[in-house]
């Protein structure tokens, strides 16, 4: 046995020298979508124009997030200065406010520097857009700051917090280069306020709290002139003011006070005498200003103010539209209506009306004028945020970018005469873009980022098939998890279909897609959506403005949902030809079960709830029946859970008469529902054939019991077997293959294996002891694939997806996506066509979408099945010849099916990894 041993030693050291790396890996990675080799993504973001220049944040490996410039042109993008070298900055660098001042900038900068409490000090840099004008002049303090260009020089406010509920606010004053610094006043407050700086004229307004509240402040640049305005709301009560903006030497903002109530408009000019209440406001309305040269226009929720800082001169004109921006455009205002979502208008005259001059699917986003142009963020035909621009007519509105499988985020810069932004695409990552408007002169500026290896995850999740397709969203370059990606297994065929800024918010995963008349559907913003998988095939398939879509079911010709939010009262929605018709309130719903062409679902206070019967109709949704007998006063109910499609009718488990839980069943009447079996805990209820699978609570240990039952009381029995593992009562059903079903149990030779049971004592047994002794491989994460069960368990290669037909020779290593013994962590493994596609990581990348060949192959030795035998099938094959794991781990190595693997079919296994298979 020793000379064996040491045989197989030998031959495994002599493959590995032989064989190399060259071998392919056993499941194929569909496609890298934060693919790798490829750019870093340096994300652009708070653009600061300078005139000819613009300063902008962007990250690269090698400084870190710092602060870059760009005069529109490639090669006049260059980082501006690595403000604070080493690998401090790289926790939080670049700056965390900045103004323009005069023909440069101040900036404030996360330093390396600490304060008492350890955080990191804020510095202040001057600069001229240029690296050697870049400058450090001052420290600050640390926490979070707020800073306002004024006359010659900015207003700096820097808090920081010293302990639980005191919070120190530092306001000072620099000069145009940050030499001349001074320091204001000190608020030292319970509370972290976030003031608001604003400047009109030679003043900075600002909302501090202090023992008056949080009341309005002004400062003229000298400690002796910062002071408060008026105390609107005398003693420590608050005003709460929001300044709205400038105008003049004067500021508007918002506040309660007067004695009022409500809401109103004030105007201040930093006295108390000069600070006048204009005219009441909406309460709890949007307030959007635009300041014209001599007044400002504020839009509420539902009128707009025109005020030019007087009573007389503040009139309120109602109107029908809702204004979710505006901005001046030569003589013209340009805004976006949100009660019209295509659109986009234009204001020639205050005294008249606006015209619409453009449609544009969801409009939103930040708006930039720039050379008689207003750039801004709207959606594209293709579902695709791009930057568009208008000149204020019908003809002159357009895209400038908009790209497939690309987005753009919600920022925008500008100089004189170009806007940048940031935007995402296969080639380049996250990087800066400029536009003159036009889309020849919409170009690529620069990489700020690399060129090295990024192994970033895009986590794909919510994997669902439609078709001979994958659906499942993923993460783009580190963005938002839920872009909707589609796949046919391979890379070419492995794209984009909707980014998740283009519309769609919600994962798969949240939101239960169902199949449905050949198509794939889920609730998303603006109703129900559905895709075919390809490219043009995803649409909003029912539009509905409900709100909290959830609970997606096919029931008969129609689908139905449920809309609502968690804790407020749900309808039961039925869509039928794309006509939607709801059901009165109920208060809380719980998931939807189809039975025929209606669905049941428990509905009811959140313990008190009771088994509902609906159509989506008021006459068609009912109680059906109130189980559980209570006292007076008692607010518990049978809470039913678990529902599942029998013989018929829908099973369901419930709390009973007798304080237990109960199997139920019910053919949607009250007459028709009735208990079949009651005792303790039940869960995994499953339908298997002609039987239900439940398990229950152990009498004498800890763990539970394997139950069937024939829907009858009389047919209800317990199985004598192993100990099962209980799961919580909304836990998957156990999976099943025929007319069994099949289960992690535990007993103290084997330890938790898998397990299978047709319903007999006698046909409830150990399918195969995977690891074998009494260590356990503990299985689980089960799926159907047809006439088999996929599922991952934890061997000597790691935990792994595995593959079963229900008997020991039929099951077997699937394939180790992790070389070696590092585990792939397969998550929702879903059987399309001949392959399993998966959600792994292969230890060398993040987690990828994994293509793994299902169907078996006549190559010796292969024991992944993916037509190549690489040096991790042959050790895997090793190990089944030393004994260390069965021959299911390696099932194509035991060529004569003899229950174990000789030399000679290593030998044969061998050959086939250098010479390749047949």
């Amino acid at each position: 046995m020793a000379m064996r041993r040491a045989w197989l030693v030998c031959a495994l050291g002599a493959v590995v020298c032989a064989a190399g790396q060259a071998l392919a890996n056993e499941a194929t990675l569909v496609r890298d979508i934060n693919g790798a080799p490829r750019v870093i993504s340096g994300a652009p973001r708070k653009f600061l124009s300078l005139g000819a220049r613009t300063i902008f944040l962007a990250y690269s490996p090698e400084y870190g997030e710092e602060p870059w410039v760009t005069d529109g042109t490639p090669s006049g993008t260059r980082l501006l200065k690595d403000l604070e070298p080493g690998p401090d900055d790289l926790e939080s660098g670049g700056f965390n406010c900045a103004a323009r001042v005069g023909d440069g900038a101040l900036l404030l900068s996360p330093s390396s520097a600490r304060d008492e409490s350890g955080g990191r000090t804020l510095a202040l840099w001057s600069t001229d857009g240029t690296p050697e004008g870049t400058a450090k002049r001052s420290l600050l303090g640390g926490g979070w700051c707020a800073m306002v260009a004024v006359d010659d020089g900015a207003v700096i406010a820097v808090g920081r917090q010293e302990s639980f509920q005191s919070w120190v606010l530092a306001l000072w004053r620099s000069d145009a280069n940050g030499m001349n610094l001074r320091l204001l006043k000190e608020f030292h407050t319970e509370y972290a306020n976030l003031t608001e700086l604003h400047a009109a004229g030679k003043q900075v307004f600002f909302t501090p709290y202090t023992d008056a509240g949080t009341e309005l402040w002004r400062t003229d640049g000298t400690a002796a002139g910062t002071r408060m305005v008026a105390d609107l709301v005398a003693g420590p009560e608050s005003s709460y003011p929001g300044i709205l903006a400038g105008l003049g030497r004067n500021v508007l903002f918002t506040a309660i006070g007067d004695g009022g109530g409500t809401d109103a408009l004030w105007r201040s000019d930093g006295t108390a005498a000069g600070t006048i209440r204009l005219t009441e406001l909406p309460t709890y309305s949007r307030f959007t200003p635009l300041a014209l040269p001599d007044r400002v226009l504020i839009a509420t929720d539902e009128s707009i103010i025109t005020t030019d800082g007087t009573r007389a001169g503040t009139t309120v004109r109602p109107i029908d539209f809702s204004i979710e921006g505006w901005e001046r455009l030569g003589d013209d205002i340009v805004f976006f209506d949100t009660n019209h979502p295509t659109g986009l208008w234009r204001w020639r005259d205050l005294a008249g009306d606006p015209e619409r001059i453009a449609e544009v699917p969801g409009l939103g986003g930040r708006r930039r004028v720039v050379g008689g142009l207003l750039f801004f963020l709207g959606y594209g035909a293709d579902g695709a945020r791009g930057v568009w621009r208008t000149d204020g007519t019908t003809d002159g509105t357009m895209p400038v970018f908009s790209e497939p499988e690309s987005f753009v985020p919600f920022e925008l810069g500008s100089n004189d005469e170009r806007a940048f932004f940031p935007a995402w695409t296969v080639e380049h990552g996250a990087e800066l873009w400029s536009s003159d408007g036009t889309m020849a002169g919409t170009a690529f500026l620069a990489n700020t980022g690399s060129d090295d290896v990024y192994n970033e995850s895009s986590n794909p999740h919510g994997l669902a098939a439609v078709g001979d397709r994958v659906v499942f969203n993923a993460a783009v370059d580190g963005g938002p998890f839920n872009s909707l990606w589609s796949s046919d297994g391979t890379a070419a065929g492995t794209t984009i279909l909707r980014a998740a800024e283009a519309r769609l918010e919600r994962g798969l995963r949240d939101s239960r897609p169902v199949t449905f008349s050949g198509a794939l559907y889920f609730p998303d913003v603006g109703g129900l959506w559905s895709t075919d998988g390809r490219h043009g095939g995803t649409a909003l398939a029912v539009p509905t403005d409900l709100q909290g879509l959830r609970d997606l079911t096919a029931a008969g010709d129609s689908l139905y949902f449920v809309s609502g939010g968690d804790a407020s009262p749900n309808s039961v929605c039925r869509s039928h030809a794309s006509i939607v018709s709801c059901s009165p309130p109920i208060d809380r719903v719980g998931s939807l079960h189809a039975l025929g062409d209606r669905v049941l679902f428990s509905g009811g206070p959140y313990r008190d709830q009771e088994p509902w019967i609906s159509d989506g109709s008021a006459g068609g949704t009912h109680l059906i029946r109130d189980l559980l007998t209570r006292e007076p006063g008692e607010d518990q109910g049978s809470r039913p859970s678990q529902f599942t499609y029998f013989d018929g009718e829908l099973f369901f488990v419930g709390w009973s008469a007798f304080g237990e839980q109960g199997l139920w069943r019910s053919d949607g009447t009250d007459a028709g529902t009735r208990l079949v079996w009651s005792g303790t805990r039940i869960a995994g209820l499953t339908a298997a054939g002609a039987q239900l699978f439940f398990l229950t609570e152990s009498p004498f240990d800890d763990g539970g019991t394997l139950w069937v039952s024939d829907g009858t009381t009389e047919g209800t029995r317990w199985l004598e077997g192993p100990l099962v593992s209980l799961p919580s009562s909304d836990s998957p059903r156990m999976p099943q293959l025929g007319g069994s079903v099949l289960f992690a149990g535990f007993d103290a030779m084997h330890g938790w294996e898998l397990w299978m049971s047709d319903g007999t004592s006698s046909g409830t047994h150990i399918v195969q002891d995977l690891v074998p002794g009494s260590r356990s491989s503990a299985p689980g994460n089960f799926a159907s694939a047809g006439d088999r069960v996929i599922f991952t368990a934890e061997t000597a290669v790691g935990s792994e997806p595995w593959v079963t037909d229900g008997t020991s020779d039929g099951t077997h290593l699937l394939a180790d996506v992790a070389p070696g013994i590092a585990s792939s962590d397969a998550r929702e493994l879903l059987a399309v066509g001949g392959g399993v596609f998966t959600s792994a990581t292969d230890g060398f990348r993040g987690r990828e979408l994994w293509r793994i060949a299902l169907d078996d192959t006549s190559c010796a030795g292969d024991c992944s099945a993916d037509g190549t035998v690489s040096i991790a099938d042959l050790i895997s094959a090793v190990s089944v010849a030393l004994g260390l794991q069965p021959v299911g781990a390696c099932a194509a190595a035991d060529a004569d099916a003899d229950g174990e693997v000789s030399i000679s079919e290593l030998i044969a296994a061998v050959r086939v990894a250098l010479d390749g298979c047949a």
